[in-house]
C-alpha cells in the first residue's frame, strides 16, 4: 500500500465539538527507520531519547512489524502488526519500530 496522509487545520468555529479529526493516513516505517518521517509536521517531530509531549489525541494502529511504544503513565510495550494505541494529550511518549 502506498503512503498517504492529510493534515487539517481545524476551523476555530469548530470549538463547540468534542472530537475533531486533524490527521488521518497511512505511512510504512521501515525497521530502525528514523520516526516520525521528516515530512510531517514539526510539532509532531521528536528525539526518541527524549520523548515527546502532544496536545491531540492520537491513534496508532500497527499493520506490520513492530516497535516500542514507552509512556509515562503505563510503561514499556512491546507493539507488533495487530496492536492499536491511544496517545493523550499532555502525556509524555516516545515509540519506534525496531531495529530489525
Amino acid at each position: 500500500m502506498e503512503d498517504f496522509y492529510k493534515y487539517l487545520q481545524a476551523r476555530q468555529d469548530y470549538s463547540f465539538m468534542d472530537l475533531v479529526v486533524v490527521n488521518a493516513g497511512h505511512t510504512h516505517i521501515e525497521a530502525d527507520a528514523s520516526y516520525p518521517p521528516a515530512h510531517h509536521p514539526s510539532h509532531l517531530h521528536f528525539n526518541f531519547s527524549l520523548g515527546r509531549v502532544i496536545d491531540e489525541y492520537q491513534l496508532v494502529y500497527i499493520t506490520s512489524g513492530k516497535g516500542i511504544l514507552e509512556t509515562r503513565a503505563g510503561g514499556r510495550f512491546v507493539i507488533e502488526a495487530g496492536d492499536g494505541f491511544f496517545l493523550f494529550p499532555g502525556e509524555w511518549h516516545r515509540f519506534r519500530p525496531d531495529a530489525e
